[in-house]
């Protein structure tokens, strides 16, 4: 149940920029150019990390994997914070990379490792049911996120 849940919240890391770049296109005067580089961050990171994940998995194993990418999805988000004190643009693009790159590592390691736990029968619908929940999650990013910040900012995320 626990990694249907993962799936979950990696479609809505997945979908967040698009939900940001409106924040950030009037806080730091962005320019169409700029926002079209973020919101197509997260293909091509997935892209970036195809071969590395493989790597990855093969070095660690797949539980350690795991488990470095829980860290890694830490370090990420951990980079908003400086990012959104110092009111840059490029911070945020640096740790939206590392989410996303950590999302495909982790999305790469963990389909197979749905598939091996249960009955051999079913493994191709838990690694469907597994998409269509992230699938779900990313539906979700905006509806929840905009609540979310028109509730806790009631004019510009950054201004003082």
């Amino acid at each position: 149940m626990l990694i249907y849940v993962l799936f979950f919240m990696w479609g809505f890391i997945w979908n967040l920029f698009n939900i940001l770049a409106t924040f950030f296109q009037g806080s730091f005067q962005l320019s169409i150019m700029q926002i079209a580089l973020g919101t197509s961050l997260s293909f091509l990171t997935f892209f970036l990390m195809l071969y590395s994940s493989k790597q990855i998995i093969t070095r660690f194993g797949t539980k350690n994997t795991i488990s470095i990418g829980a860290i890694i999805t830490a370090i990420g988000l951990v980079v908003f914070f400086p990012a959104a004190v110092v009111k840059s643009y490029n911070l945020f693009l640096s740790g939206l990379f590392v989410l996303f790159a950590d999302v495909a590592i982790l999305q790469t390691v963990c389909k197979p490792y749905i598939g091996v736990l249960g009955d051999i029968k079913n493994r191709a619908a838990r690694i469907n049911f597994a998409q269509g929940i992230g699938a779900v999650g990313a539906a979700l990013t905006a509806p929840i996120s905009c609540w979310v910040m028109l509730q806790v900012f009631e004019k510009d995320l950054f201004e003082e």
